[in-house]
């Protein structure tokens, strides 16, 4: 399976161990920990390349799919992760991702997460996507919303970080869900 993908803007695509040098400045920010599930503070050259090289291998395994963000007119300066994890083919997968806070608000965000629920319904034929966010971000929430997916509910205090249980809000969507959502826009 060819894991290159791009939108009007975007090159989406593999992680290369020489990418660890952007992905350590990018998650070394404070902010992004702050609001992501799972990246580290400190985030260290060694966490960068121990994570690419967990994407490479679960990529060939077809358990996730965790790929790089570039803007076409320069894609080997990574500005984005973009994922499907806990990939069951035919059934489901939650999508995940993360953008380089300089790059925040340039939408970056929903058309690397529309392009990656395409991946997922039409070449992973998933029956359904999932996503989730601390209640603090909303607008990771917004992003979602955007893309189609439906508010599903709040997990009261699932998660603990920065020394403070967290709230964490659940979306989601059905294959049938998305084709008529792309049938809709299509039909003007």
């Amino acid at each position: 399976m060819k894991l290159w993908m791009e939108t009007d803007r975007l090159v989406i695509r593999p992680f290369k161990n020489e990418d660890y040098r952007q992905v350590t400045k990018l998650c070394s920010n404070y902010d992004l920990h702050k609001y992501t599930l799972g990246i580290p503070h400190p985030y260290t050259q060694q966490n960068a390349k121990d994570f690419i090289d967990y994407t490479i291998k679960s990529s060939q395994e077809g358990k996730s799919y965790e790929l790089a963000v570039a803007f076409k007119d320069n894609p080997e300066n990574v500005v984005a992760c973009i994922s499907l994890v806990h990939v069951k083919p035919n059934l489901k997968a939650e999508l995940g991702y993360w953008v380089g806070k300089e790059y925040w608000g340039k939408g970056i965000a929903t058309e690397m997460v529309n392009r990656m629920m395409q991946f997922g319904f039409d070449d992973l034929n998933l029956h359904s996507i999932f996503a989730r966010h601390f209640a603090d971000n909303p607008a990771s929430g917004k992003v979602m919303q955007k893309c189609g997916m439906k508010y599903v509910g709040t997990m009261r205090e699932q998660e603990y970080k920065l020394d403070k249980f967290h709230d964490v809000l659940y979306y989601d969507i059905l294959a049938k869900d998305y084709k008529n959502l792309n049938t809709k826009e299509a039909n003007g």
